[in-house]
């Protein structure tokens, strides 16, 4: 009898751990967040929703299916205030999220992903350049509200070698050199699948 428990308590560890190991699990604690709030966790890439939640007393829980091999999500928190998007890149791993609702949407602590972490390396690094273009969009409303908006201003902000071409392209060149140095990450593999097209040359 003794034995039988002992098969039996093993068959079950042994399943949950297969269980868990093919599933992603997200804990998150954003304070700010309103009790109510709607959460939704999709793919990228396929718009395929993977999970979904409420928050309670600014907590959630998203768990759901991935292997190994790690992909692009969106994270979306909305209620009657709030619409945010948060992109995440991971596989089946155990992961925390911490912080505030002004952290939404690209500044949250999010721990325990070792695909995420490159991301959230590359997106310090161009965190400024996005930053920038943002001013620089900002400016151009300004202008034109005031009425002084015309072709020559136009030209300085959208045209060719403009302000925001040598934005894009200063984080272009940022990006490209993460890449370069990080080659041997999925994450830096997956962006390179995503931008080659029209971005790269194969000898980039």
């Amino acid at each position: 009898m003794y034995h039988s428990v002992l098969l039996f308590l093993s068959f079950i560890a042994f399943s949950s751990f297969s269980i868990l190991k093919d599933n992603f699990l997200i804990e998150a604690n954003i304070t700010g967040l309103p009790d109510g709030s709607k959460v939704i966790l999709y793919e990228t890439d396929t718009q395929k929703l993977v999970d979904s939640a409420t928050v309670r007393n600014n907590t959630f829980v998203l768990t759901g299916f991935s292997n190994t091999e790690p992909k692009s999500y969106v994270l979306q928190v909305m209620d009657d205030k709030i619409n945010q998007f948060t992109f995440m890149y991971f596989s089946n791993e155990e992961i925390k999220i911490n912080g505030n609702i002004s952290d939404l949407p690209n500044n949250l602590t999010i721990e325990g992903s070792e695909h995420n972490s490159v991301k959230s390396k590359l997106d310090k690094l161009t965190q400024p350049y996005k930053t920038k273009k943002f001013d620089a969009e900002q400016e151009m409303r300004k202008i034109y509200e005031e009425g002084k908006w015309n072709d020559s201003i136009k030209n300085i902000y959208l045209g060719a070698g403009g302000v925001l071409e040598q934005i894009t392209n200063e984080e272009r060149a940022v990006e490209k050199q993460f890449i370069k140095e990080n080659s041997n990450t999925y994450y830096c593999l997956y962006l390179m699948y995503l931008y080659k097209a029209h971005s790269y040359t194969d000898s980039e």
